[in-house]
């Protein structure tokens, strides 16, 4: 049975988990479906805390997969795909706990074979770093009609890049990807997957409406917001342990403000091993409001001899065999627009804006910061803005190097024609290129296919009826002819009688 013109796609995050809902009309364009987001649904929490609860998964998915199937016509479920994609979070649970992780998606598998969608057990896994670059990539510029047809070249500066990049940063990982250069020459070391799971880059083809395209992708897994929480914690507790003391000062945090954190909590994931000899178990995390100590420590975390010196290796940063960021403009969306919207920035801002912007609100006391209209209603994520915004400075400028040049391209988004950024929608665009070109030469919806069936039937009985007509005619003007011919003899008879008296002799 060929696929339909619909496909559902879960995005299986560390801080929530995200179904999509595309739709894609008639035949593909040069082999593959021009797809459009027709809805979204949303769960807050981690689908990897499910590994030792697998019993939950259910209520869980529940709530999203009922609105998918009544954003689907119920005629086309069968026919509609709906796969799964876990990202970094469950990249670091499969580290860790590899076989809780294989249960884990079995009862996923378990969950949505019970959809009435359209499902094998390969539709759900957990994807690389390359393929969440690479699915992103091809989202914001299939979206964009920068790929594919109704060629628009949009967030493009004349005579750059005909392409965009596509910058990611989720909870556990971040992404860059960006279309190698024409007759740029790949070197060897960009085809290599560095410190393997860890950070891969590589450059890979991709066939997109029959074109090829050249593209490089990085992933840095540890480098995503919740993980750099983590480490920074990590951080003040470890340069901390000499003195002894439980209460340590947070210059990330805002004047006013106070926390607790566990070590349970601070280490409980590769990215933040313990390496403290301290013995204390519970830590108190008090504001200082210091732009310049918070800067020196988050810049500790692109450091190669500092962050080796304090966490596993393969697990710190590194922008070796990058290509070069000029010429070239660049979208950044999911977490980087959800932080740096709270700046009250926007894409015409300088890089100085940018800096300027974040030491103004590291400097803030508490209730300062709550003064500022938020866009986020979360109040767990007041004390951490100057955390995660001067993350995101730190990891374009030191990370990935944007300078004051190459910032002037980039672009922070989170929606692209009413459709969500990120990895998905790519992700379901390629899965388009594996449907047979017999299946999708016509794709046509059920209620479409049941209306010219209905129509043919029709034409059939009006044929029918029209075919019996002419018989009976036929037959009435045979048995009209038969009757005058009758009654001409009986005239005939008439006018002129014939018997033996009146034959002539001879």
């Amino acid at each position: 049975m060929p696929f339909g013109t619909y496909g559902v796609v879960l995005d299986g995050g560390s801080s929530h988990t995200a179904v999509f809902i595309y739709q894609w009309p008639g035949p593909k364009w040069k082999g593959t479906g021009v797809l459009k987001q027709i809805g979204v649904c949303n769960i807050a929490g981690d689908i990897a805390s499910f590994y030792n609860n697998i019993t939950g998964v259910d209520a869980f998915l529940t709530p999203c997969l009922s609105y998918a199937s009544s954003k689907v016509p119920s005629a086309s479920h069968l026919n509609t795909p709906i796969y799964f994609g876990g990202t970094a979070g469950l990249r670091l649970l499969n580290i860790s706990q590899p076989s809780a992780t294989s249960v884990l998606l079995d009862s996923i598998r378990n969950r949505l074979s019970r959809s009435g969608f359209r499902f094998d057990w390969s539709y759900v896994e957990i994807l690389s770093g390359m393929d969440e670059a690479q699915f992103s990539w091809v989202t914001v510029n299939t979206q964009l009609r920068n790929v594919g047809p109704e060629h628009r070249m949009m967030y493009l500066r004349e005579s750059f890049q005909d392409t965009v990049g596509a910058l990611d940063l989720g909870g556990a990982s971040t992404q860059l990807a960006l279309q190698v250069p024409s007759g740029h020459e790949v070197m060897s070391n960009l085809t290599s997957k560095s410190n393997g799971m860890w950070r891969e880059d590589d450059v890979c083809n991709l066939q997109l409406y029959s074109q090829n395209y050249s593209v490089y992708s990085q992933s840095s897994l540890c480098y995503g917001v919740l993980e750099v929480i983590k480490r920074y914690e990590s951080m003040l507790i470890v340069e901390s342990a000499t003195n002894g003391s439980n209460i340590l000062e947070s210059p990330c945090q805002p004047l006013g403000y106070s926390s607790v954190v566990r070590a349970d909590n601070v280490f409980n994931s590769p990215c933040s091993q313990n390496r403290s000899t301290s013995i204390l178990q519970e830590w108190i995390l008090n504001g200082t409001s210091n732009y310049n100590q918070c800067s020196e420590l988050i810049e500790r975390l692109f450091n190669s001899t500092y962050c080796q010196s304090h966490f596993l290796p393969p697990t710190c940063f590194s922008n070796h065999g990058q290509p070069s960021l000029e010429n070239q403009d660049f979208l950044a969306f999911s977490s980087f627009t959800i932080i740096t919207r709270e700046l009250n920035v926007t894409n015409t801002s300088s890089l100085a804006d940018f800096r300027n912007a974040v030491q103004s609100i590291c400097n803030m006391t508490l209730d300062e910061i709550l003064d500022i209209p938020s866009t986020i209603p979360n109040s767990s994520f007041v004390p951490l803005i100057c955390l995660e915004t001067q993350y995101i400075l730190s990891l374009l400028t030191s990370g990935y190097g944007f300078d004051d040049q190459t910032w002037q391209g980039l672009h922070f988004v989170k929606q692209i024609a009413e459709t969500e950024v990120g990895w998905s929608l790519g992700y379901m665009t390629e899965k388009t290129n594996q449907i047979a070109a017999s299946e999708a030469s016509i794709l046509l919806a059920t209620p479409v296919f049941i209306a010219l069936t209905i129509l043919f039937t029709l034409f059939l009985i009006v044929g029918f009826l029209l075919s019996y007509h002419a018989v009976r005619m036929k037959r009435s003007a045979n048995s009209y002819s038969r009757a005058l011919l009758l009654k001409m003899d009986d005239e005939l008879e008439r006018f002129l009688p014939i018997s033996d008296s009146n034959e002539l002799e001879c």
